[in-house]
């Protein structure tokens, strides 16, 4: 079957009972050449246009630009054939407490075909609605066979009315008239209950406490309304802080991506692009967390590697015989190739590609100003005195140095900071909510 026309519909991750079966007869049904568009579950949603309230049937289209979206799936005479599954109600027999009962569905799967688009010369002569009905109902009785569930044909209905009971469609008469053509197969579907019982993995939100940047590829790009390929000017803090990162010249501006990584939302970078942020009270880290979830799309280019976030990092005093040196475990890439104490402070923090690959990842990184034992990041501390001062405070970038010398080539899905430690078990939770959210193994 040819899925012409269809919306980009998510696959089912977790299907079970009637949802596992809507999925299986629905692969049954694709042996129909003409059923180009076979939809799943439908929902009946309503519209009100000029004061009319109007029920739809509807696909969930999952969550999409930052909003869980449904499309409806009327009859259209562009489509050839086109189908979808209507559940009414469930059913418990053979219940004993304590045991596994049969669970018994009504389902309605309503048929709507444009028959000139199927066979034009055959529609000048004859509705030949019937042949096929014949056809699907031969798929259902005769095809589907040693399935987990037992399906039994009941009624079939052919009048508008009827077939679309439940929706109170509109433009009743044309509907009804040739090469148009709706009927409807009432079915019963019997199967056993799921067992065990399935769970719902729940995946917590990141705390929110001492959080100083959150920045979501599904929220907040450009205030919540944007489109694949879009430039990106803004992409906003979502820790409640304020700390937006932005880019107002558009040849700089990375483009927002819809459907990355696990269907996920993402911003896109490529040379030139990069966002960046001026405030010189953001980041204070004596102590802090900070993950970043990414994927590089080509080589880094530049002077050196592509940093995915480079943060000048003002305001704290260290004794100014010590400076950090900080490797990621894991074999995670250097956590920041530019450390240094410059003036009594911490100056800069660059969060470098490295050598990982082209694979979706989680980099994780903790840094203390204690003895560093058994921490996650492996921060070591020397001693010795820093040289540099890049006289850029305040600055930070998503995408590139402070300069144009280190640009990253990728996509960048999530990063969170704390500005200050966080206990173990809130890194886990963390890094289990992005490894969940992205499809991280």
């Amino acid at each position: 079957m040819i899925l012409l026309q269809n919306p980009n519909i998510p696959t089912s991750v977790n299907p079970v009972e009637i949802d596992s079966a809507i999925i299986d007869i629905k692969t049954e049904l694709e042996v129909l050449p003409w059923l180009t568009n076979g939809y799943g579950r439908a929902f009946k949603n309503l519209d009100i246009t000029n004061g009319e309230r109007v029920y739809f049937p509807e696909i969930y289209l999952g969550k999409q630009n930052g909003s869980y979206r449904y499309t409806n799936i009327s009859p259209d005479n562009d489509k050839q054939g086109q189908c979808f599954f209507y559940v009414r109600r469930e059913t418990i027999s053979e219940y004993q407490t304590g045991m596994y009962s049969f669970l018994n569905y009504d389902v309605a799967v309503i048929f709507s075909v444009n028959m000139e688009l199927i066979n034009a010369t055959l529609t000048e002569t004859e509705v030949f609605q019937q042949v096929l009905v014949a056809q699907v109902r031969d798929v259902l009785t005769r095809q589907i066979l040693g399935k987990s569930y037992v399906l039994k044909v009941n009624t079939v209905e052919f009048l508008f009315e009827d077939v679309f009971r439940e929706f109170n469609l509109t433009e009743q008469s044309t509907m009804e008239k040739s090469p148009l053509s709706h009927f409807r197969f009432n079915i019963s579907v019997k199967m056993p209950e799921t067992c065990p019982v399935p769970e719902i993995v729940l995946i917590p939100l990141p705390p929110i406490v001492d959080m100083s940047l959150w920045l979501r590829g599904d929220v907040g790009v450009n205030g919540g309304s944007v489109s694949d390929g879009q430039p990106v000017s803004i992409w906003s803090d979502q820790s409640g802080n304020g700390n937006d990162f932005t880019q107002s010249i558009f040849v700089n501006q990375p483009t927002f991506l819809e459907s990355g990584t696990n269907g996920q939302s993402g911003i896109s970078f490529t040379s030139p692009n990069f966002l960046n942020l001026l405030n010189a009270d953001l980041f204070v880290l004596n102590e802090g967390v900070i993950f970043v979830v990414c994927k590089r799309n080509a080589p880094s280019t530049g002077n050196g590697l592509g940093a995915i976030l480079y943060l000048n990092l003002v305001s704290h005093i260290i004794p100014a015989t010590t400076f950090f040196s900080y490797n990621a475990v894991d074999n995670f890439p250097p956590f920041p190739s530019n450390s240094y104490s410059v003036n009594m402070q911490i100056s800069s923090l660059e969060i470098d590609y490295g050598i990982i690959g082209t694979d979706t990842t989680l980099l994780s990184y903790k840094k203390t100003n204690t003895d560093a034992t058994g921490k996650r990041d492996g921060v070591t501390i020397g001693t010795g005195t820093g040289s540099q001062s890049l006289n850029f405070n305040g600055y930070h970038s998503i995408g590139q140095w402070y300069i144009a010398t280190r640009t990253f080539e990728g996509e960048i899905y999530e990063i969170i900071i704390y500005e200050n430690l966080i206990s173990d078990s809130e890194i886990t939770t963390v890094e289990n909510y992005l490894k969940n959210k992205y499809g991280i193994t």
